[in-house]
Formats: C-alpha cells, sequence, structure tokens
C-alpha cells in the first residue's frame, strides 16, 4: 500500500491564503481549497460516514472559514483552526440529523488522497480495513496518516487525553495489520 501521508502543508502559505480571503482576494480561497481540500474531506468523512454529506459539511466548512477570516489570528496552526471548524461543522451536522448512514464497502473509498498509483485491490483493501475501526480510531488513524499531525496535536484538536489518542492509535494499527496478515 502507498503511504497517504502528505508531506507537510506549508503554515506560513496556509496563513498568507487566510490573509487573502480576509481582504475579499479569492485567489487565496482556490489555492486553500487546493491545498486543503483531500484533508478536510477525509476528515469530514471519518466522522460522518456518508460521502455526499462529507461533501456537504466540507463545503459548510469552507463557508465559516470564508466567514471567519477576517478574524482569524495566526498562531502558527492554521490547519488545526480549520479542522477544528470542520470538525464542529460535522457534529452539528450529526446533531440536526440524528442519523449516521454507514457507508457501504462500496462507498467507504478514502478519496481524501486522489493517488493514482494505488490498485484497486488496494483500495478495496484500505477501505475494508478503515470500516472495521471504530470512529475515534479511525478519526486518529485518518489526522494522523492524512495531516502528519503529532499526536499532541490529535489530542487537542479531538479533546481527549493525549494517553487516550495514543491507545487508539495503536490499537488501530495492531487491527490494521491483522487484518492485512489474514487478507494475504
Amino acid at each position: 500500500m502507498t503511504d497517504f501521508c502528505e508531506n507537510s502543508i506549508d503554515d506560513v502559505l496556509l496563513d498568507e491564503c487566510l490573509e487573502k480571503i480576509a481582504s475579499d482576494d479569492m485567489d487565496g480561497f482556490r489555492q486553500l481549497y487546493e491545498l486543503t481540500s483531500h484533508i478536510l474531506y477525509g476528515f469530514s468523512l471519518s466522522i460522518v460516514k456518508n460521502e455526499y454529506t462529507a461533501q456537504d459539511c466540507m463545503h459548510d466548512s469552507y463557508i465559516k472559514i470564508i466567514e471567519a477570516a477576517k478574524s482569524y489570528v495566526s498562531k502558527a496552526k492554521p490547519l488545526a483552526w480549520m479542522l477544528t471548524i470542520t470538525r464542529n461543522t460535522c457534529l452539528q451536522n450529526l446533531r440536526e440529523n440524528r442519523k449516521i448512514v454507514n457507508f457501504s464497502d462500496e462507498q467507504w473509498m478514502l478519496q481524501a488522497t486522489e493517488d493514482d498509483d494505488v490498485s484497486a485491490v488496494d483500495r478495496e483493501l484500505l477501505n475494508q480495513c478503515l470500516n472495521r475501526l471504530d470512529d475515534k480510531e479511525r478519526q486518529i488513524v485518518m489526522l494522523h496518516s492524512l495531516t502528519g499531525y503529532k499526536f499532541k496535536e490529535i489530542a487537542q484538536l479531538l479533546k481527549l487525553p493525549l494517553s487516550t489518542v495514543l491507545s487508539k492509535h495503536n490499537r488501530a494499527i495492531k487491527k490494521l495489520q491483522q487484518i492485512v496478515r489474514q487478507e494475504e
């Protein structure tokens, strides 16, 4: 399987994009969207587990990001700020709809990446693996692999103790390894 981890998104570049958005320069938004849409979508998908709802939440999050850009104060973690908005948007959506629609194996595609090097077999295996994780495990694995966030940052974002994040990540990785061994 290919590594889905984003090398690193330049926080300075994201801050510049947000400054442009605050100045009503939508070219800044286009650039921000291109840099982060796969991450926000993947994170939304890990929470709501429905591709259409995840798309709606991602788009609603971007609207909120645009609206909040004028009051945004850089703390060198713009992606964490955006993921917090996305998480809150997803949770609000779940509360409003009071239902969770589970993804079928066919739908649960890791669309957070557009890596053409991933074979259909690898993609299907990845989908099956992710479906076997519980919600928090899936969110932690997606955040760690998509954004490269450190566990401490994930703990702050998800409002969980660091020890919980570490144990859930380790448990998820062991589950994934066991599933891969069974498939081989």
